[in-house]
């Protein structure tokens, strides 16, 4: 059969998934856009998801699995993934989640000629149940144009993205360390290739495993201060791997890196360096009044928590 739309690839990564992933990939399965194939790569799983999957690939010739001989973490997980793609473009999916039926259409209506698209998500709980939150709130991605803008925090949520298969070429490799996603949004802006669409095309299940629970819970076990600057130092040092950094701009990363490596970054050189690039990392600042500004600037330092 000829199909005159381009192939899309599916990503999926599994680990131990096998409570929620037939719901996943059924949903993947029903999706109208027609030209589509699903890359399932399992990471030594210990529980039925493998043959769950293999169950599956062998009812539908568009699901290809493999299985890693050793575990290597979600970020290399996904990037063998990728890999194994051969669609136009390939969307990440994980393996908990629900995605709407025309989730695939849209984006791929939608990307123009941008190199990333990635959209919102609603939150699920463990039993399919809408809840009243969403990953992102007024979002306006004309105010991260530039990568300093996202080194604080991440805009982007990998199960949400698609790109197009030449774009892997930049993405890849995906540093071990770090989170994949934040990495695909730094690229994408570092490149002027992304693009958001604000349409709810995913239901993103929250459960005692997912990661924003386990990150709930190392917060409670070490403060939201010591994670947020264990996240934003090795995401930083991740982004230090990307090989078409401009020599300013590994500069200004180093720099950035290095404040942050002080003792909790409380020292007098962290402050003025977060001074002198205080709207560059918090781009919403600009469209306050400069009273408020200094207020939350002085907060930020009193209470050591950029």
């Amino acid at each position: 059969m000829t199909y005159l739309q381009p192939l899309v690839s599916i990503a999926l990564c599994s680990y131990n998934g096998a409570k929620f992933i037939i719901d996943q990939i059924n949903s993947i399965q029903l999706q109208t856009y027609p030209n589509l194939e699903i890359i399932i790569v399992d990471d030594c799983s210990t529980d039925n998801t493998w043959n769950l999957v293999t169950n599956l690939a062998a009812e539908d010739s568009r699901i290809k699995a493999y299985k890693n001989e050793v575990n290597i973490g979600f970020n290399k997980n996904f990037e063998k993934a990728i890999s194994l793609c051969s669609g136009d473009y390939i969307a990440i999916s994980d393996q908990d989640d629900i995605w709407m039926p025309i989730k695939i259409d849209t984006l791929v209506k939608n990307i123009g000629d941008k190199g990333v698209i990635f959209s919102n998500s609603q939150y699920i709980d463990e039993q399919g149940q809408l809840l009243n939150k969403y990953l992102l709130y007024d979002f306006n991605l004309s105010h991260y144009q530039c990568f300093k803008s996202i080194l604080l925090h991440n805009i982007l949520t990998g199960h949400t993205t698609m790109f197009r298969k030449k774009f892997s070429e930049q993405l890849l490799p995906i540093p071990q360390n770090g989170y994949y996603d934040w990495w695909l949004a730094f690229i994408g802006i570092y490149n002027n290739e992304l693009i958001y669409l604000n349409e709810v095309l995913t239901y993103y299940r929250i459960h005692a495993n997912s990661v924003i629970q386990k990150e709930a819970e190392t917060e409670k076990r070490i403060g939201r201060q010591a994670l947020r600057l264990k996240i934003v130092k090795t995401q930083i040092k991740a982004f230090l791997e990307y090989k078409r950094l401009t020599q300013n701009d590994r500069e200004f990363l180093m720099s950035f890196y290095e404040s942050h490596n002080t003792i909790e970054h409380k020292s007098f050189i962290f402050n003025i360096f977060m001074f002198k690039n205080f709207f560059s990392l918090y781009p919403d600042r600009r469209r306050k009044r400069l009273l408020s500004n200094v207020v939350f600037f002085i907060k930020k330092c009193l209470n050591k928590n950029f």
